[in-house]
């Protein structure tokens, strides 16, 4: 009877497994790593206890742990992607929102650094200081250029209501006046 129990324990236990694998993917992919890496880590402690040795088992335990690798490489570009974007936020780009960029890499900063993955991304970022500079001088010259095209554009509507008021000006002076 007890070893019923436990292998009726034991199927349980790899069907929340297996369930809880296109869970893990729909959190990776809404970018609710927080999420996903305590959900992948419940589920892998329960895979360790309940189900080692059992062979039909091993499939949906080596998925979990490819799956944990994708996760660890898509939390390394996120944050890479994430640090320029937020080191480069509110130069001109008018859409750019320096605390939520600068949030997000706080959280991945955190989960990285709770899975010992940290370092490597971070001075992948660092090092990469040529490329964010010239996406910063990019952002600058299409900043330019776009204040620049604004003026000329303001100038232009100005112009004709310039010219007209100068036109009624000399309309309104006497003719006399112009000589002295």
């Amino acid at each position: 009877k007890r070893r019923v129990e436990d292998v009726l324990r034991r199927l349980d236990c790899l069907a929340d497994v297996r369930q809880s694998l296109p869970s893990v993917q729909s959190l990776i992919e809404a970018n609710d790593y927080a999420s996903a890496l305590d959900l992948m880590a419940t589920t892998q402690a329960a895979a360790d206890s309940s189900l080692v040795g059992l062979a039909s088992a091993r499939p949906t335990v080596a998925r979990l742990s490819n799956m944990g690798g994708a996760f660890d490489q898509l939390m390394e570009t996120d944050f890479l992607h994430r640090f320029s974007e937020a080191v480069l936020a509110g130069v001109g780009d008018d859409r750019a929102e320096p605390m939520q960029d600068g949030e997000h890499v706080k959280g991945l900063c955190q989960m990285l650094a709770k899975r010992g993955l940290l370092r490597p991304p971070l001075i992948a970022a660092l090092r990469d200081k040529d490329s964010l500079l010239a996406q910063l001088k990019k952002r600058l010259e299409a900043r330019v250029r776009a204040l620049v095209e604004e003026e000329q554009r303001l100038a232009r509507s100005s112009a004709p209501q310039q010219d007209a008021e100068a036109a009624a000006g000399d309309a309104g002076e006497p003719a006399g006046e112009e000589g002295a």
